[in-house]
Order: structure tokens, then C-alpha cells, then sequence
């Protein structure tokens, strides 16, 4: 078929605009990608920094100080002969001695390299590094975890920034009245299956008939998993456990504004640990965002947005 010279050249036109608007998404993906990377890097280097200082202000000079102790650290080829209880659950691996460890205090856990994206960095604060350390320690004693507070204080958030910086799958469930313990438990075993972590938001919204039947299921996972047994049995059938596993809940306050809640059980409440979230330190979060994004003047602007949102409330 002829093309004419002006249709040749509007094919060439409409090309050249096609790939440059393929050119101009590739790159714009790319520095999105760059900007998430290098604004989570920033945080890391400024929690880092923090770090240093309360070292040098606490005069440590032991790896055994508390103000060390405390933090969550990294370790490639870790003693197996330390003091720490996780690498006992793993003594039989052959491989052990090229495994990454995370510790925290007399806690320690294996680094499972669980990759999902390259998404935004938690800013740390003294809030997180409390529930951090509540957490760990729970997982330490074979139990889970119960961030409670008011709605917007970080719970969720901070269960799935610690599992992110462990390597492990956070999964979250939104929990309400029309989930049955049939659900429940074949959440639980598909949980323990894969080693991922089970994030249970707003635990107390399930039927206070649920609540009490479920606790024989969580206790016998948290059994499984403080005494390193291979196997359990839920629903009737033999589920392999993996020690990486863990159960988490969130609770908001039973109170005017949150309706619907249920207590829970005295038996039930045994098996989490309880870390209170308050209000968060909406100051210094959003500084520690501004620097991270490139903001010179970072405390002076945080400053001012933050007390434009609150007039604006």
C-alpha cells in the first residue's frame, strides 16, 4: 500500500512520542524507586547516628552494656555457643555457621531474607525501640506480641517494620465479627506452615465465642514454638511447624468511639505480651521525613505543618 511522505513522517512523529513517553515512565519509575531508596537509607544513617550518641552519652565501653544490649543488631556467622536460646532450636543445621542472626537484648532470631519490595522506611523513636524490645522479648519466651492503644499510634506499622527488618512475611488481618474459629485456624496453619508472621488488627472485634475457643490453637503453636516441636495438630490433621512463625495482635481500647470491641479472656490475654502505643512523637517524625526527603530547613517546616494540621483538626 503507498504511504504518502507526510504520513511517513507523522509515523515517525507518533514513534519518537511513544518512546519517549516509555523513556519518560522507565525513568520516572526508576527515581521513584531511587528516592524510596535513598530516603530509607537516610533514616537508617540517622537512627544509626542516634544510636552512637546515646552510647557516648551512657559512657558504654562493653559489648555487654545495657544501652548496647538494647538495640537490634546484626550478626553474619554468629557464635553457636552464646547465650542466646534461638540458635539451640537450630543446633542441627549444618549450615548454621553461614546464617545471619538478628539480636536484641538476650533475644535472638534468624534472619530469613524474606524480600517484598522496597517500600517506605518506619522512622524510629523511642516508641518503636520500646516495642521492638516488648516484642522480641515475647518472641523470646514463645509468646506474641499485643501492641494496644488508640487508633493511629503505630501498632500495625511497627509489627510489620520488625518483621521486614527480620526477613520474614508480616500478613495482616483485618479481624470482625463474621470470621468463625473454621477461619481462624486454617489462618493459624498456613501461618506456621510458610514461617511467616500473623498480624491480627483489632483482635477484640471477633465474637467473645471465638476468642475463647481459639486460645487452645494459639497455645499450642506457641508450644510448639518455644519447645522447637516439628509438628502439631490442627483441624484434625498433623501441620509441620516452622520456627520463624509468630503471632501478633493489635487491640484498640474498649471505649466510646470504638464500638464493638470485645474483653478478652484471662486465658487468652496470657498468651500475648502487652506493649502500650501512645501518641507517637509527631514532631520528630515528621522532621526525621522532611530530612530523609531532602529538606535543608527539615525542623523548622516540621514545626509549622505540624501545628497546621493540629489548628486544622
Amino acid at each position: 500500500m503507498y504511504t504518502s511522505a507526510k504520513q511517513q513522517k507523522n509515523m515517525k512523529t507518533n514513534e519518537h512520542c511513544t518512546n519517549s513517553q516509555e523513556s519518560n515512565a522507565q525513568y520516572s519509575t526508576y527515581s521513584r524507586l531511587q528516592s524510596c531508596k535513598l530516603s530509607s537509607l537516610i533514616l537508617d544513617k540517622i537512627h544509626s547516628i542516634d544510636i552512637i550518641d546515646q552510647l557516648i552519652r551512657n559512657g558504654a565501653v562493653s559489648p555487654k552494656d545495657w544501652i548496647w544490649q538494647r538495640q537490634l543488631r546484626f550478626y553474619n556467622n554468629h557464635n553457636q555457643n552464646s547465650m542466646y536460646n534461638y540458635t539451640t532450636k537450630i543446633k542441627n543445621d549444618n549450615n548454621n555457621s553461614m546464617k545471619t542472626f538478628i539480636c536484641m537484648a538476650d533475644a535472638e532470631f534468624l534472619y530469613t531474607f524474606e524480600y517484598q519490595g522496597n517500600s517506605p522506611r518506619l522512622v524510629h523513636t523511642p516508641l518503636t525501640d520500646k516495642c521492638y524490645l516488648t516484642l522480641t522479648q515475647a518472641m523470646r519466651m514463645g509468646l506474641g506480641g499485643n501492641p494496644y492503644g488508640p487508633a493511629g499510634t503505630g501498632k500495625t506499622e511497627s509489627v510489620k517494620a520488625l518483621g521486614s527488618m527480620m526477613g520474614r512475611q508480616v500478613l495482616v488481618f483485618n479481624c470482625d465479627e463474621g470470621i468463625d474459629l473454621r477461619s481462624m485456624t486454617r489462618i493459624f496453619v498456613g501461618i506456621v506452615k510458610c514461617g511467616a508472621w500473623g498480624c491480627f488488627d483489632e483482635f477484640n472485634r471477633l465474637e467473645e465465642s471465638v476468642l475463647s475457643a481459639i486460645s487452645m490453637q494459639i497455645q499450642i503453636i506457641q508450644d510448639a514454638l518455644k519447645c522447637g516441636t516439628p509438628q502439631i495438630n490442627l483441624l484434625g490433621r498433623t501441620t509441620n511447624v516452622d520456627p520463624n512463625s509468630g503471632l501478633f495482635i493489635t487491640l484498640n481500647p474498649i471505649a466510646k468511639g470504638y464500638g464493638g470491641r470485645q474483653k478478652l479472656p484471662d486465658n487468652l490475654k496470657q498468651l500475648f505480651r502487652p506493649v502500650s502505643m501512645t501518641k507517637p512523637d509527631i514532631d520528630l517524625i515528621a522532621e526525621m521525613i522532611l530530612f530523609s526527603e531532602g529538606f535543608s530547613n527539615a525542623q523548622i517546616l516540621s514545626r509549622k505543618l505540624v501545628s497546621v494540621f493540629s489548628l486544622a483538626k
